[in-house]
């Protein structure tokens, strides 16, 4: 199953993940953009749900500005790390399993989700959308990050993804670490959709675009310069 692959990739990366969220860290950019979006969306004293949530930076970062934040990740040692790391926060730490198929939450609990880079590991994304949009009070925010087919690294790592799934490497470059873990990451980050895509199954988990044009090709195309692609979408009032 993907999702145990997943949670062995991510396990093994637990002990320096908490270094890529300092002010040079190659993820310090996504702490800025999604604490700047939420805020705008669904100021505090909102309760939050990071769903996949590493070392809890995200987590821990918006429950210093005044959310009830409630964190979860499949990966143990991740999980680990946050609540060592972060011992005097207010953060609820949960590890999932691997194969969850219900979150272990009420329906209707979070006034926001957020997922950053989670969506294109999913084994079933229209699963985990459903899930998420049950966990959320009519109306609530769902804020989530995917890849941007149209940047230049994207480009590349879908040539080197067909490579990989062939098992068209050469067998030298395999056995060194770096390429080899790279190669692992290629494999299990499949989830590489464009806007119309994520739209479609997002809304047919009773998710509602915000910002219609964000999930247009024009769009993506004009952020070719970034990554991901954030993406904020609301749960369908009730009827």
């Amino acid at each position: 199953m993907r999702a145990n692959d997943v949670r062995t990739l991510f396990n093994h990366k637990a002990a320096c993940w908490q270094s890529k969220y300092g002010q040079t860290g190659s993820l310090n950019s996504r702490l800025e953009r999604f604490t700047a979006r939420l805020s705008e969306l669904c100021p505090p004293p909102a309760r939050v749900l990071d769903f996949g949530c590493g070392t809890g930076e995200m987590a821990t970062a918006i429950e210093r500005t005044g959310y009830r934040a409630v964190a979860c990740d499949i990966a143990e040692r991740m999980i680990e790390v946050a609540r060592a790391a972060h011992a005097e926060s207010g953060v609820e730490w949960f590890c999932v399993s691997p194969d969850w198929r219900v979150l272990p939450f009420a329906d209707g609990s979070f006034d926001a989700v957020i997922a950053s880079s989670v969506f294109e590991y999913l084994d079933d994304v229209q699963h985990a959308a459903t899930e998420l949009s049950r966990l959320l009070r009519p109306e609530g925010i769902l804020l989530l990050s995917v890849p941007n087919p149209f940047n230049n690294v994207r480009r590349i790592e879908g040539l080197l993804h067909s490579m990989v799934l062939n098992q068209r490497l050469p067998p030298l470059l395999c056995r060194v670490q770096r390429i080899d873990s790279y190669a692992t990451y290629l494999q299990l980050s499949r989830n590489r959709f464009g806007g119309e895509w994520w739209q479609s199954v997002l809304s047919s988990a009773r998710f509602l675009a915000l910002n219609e044009s964000d999930f247009s090709e024009e769009s993506w195309r004009r952020q070719a310069k970034e990554p991901l692609i954030l993406l904020a979408m609301k749960r369908a009032a009730a009827s």
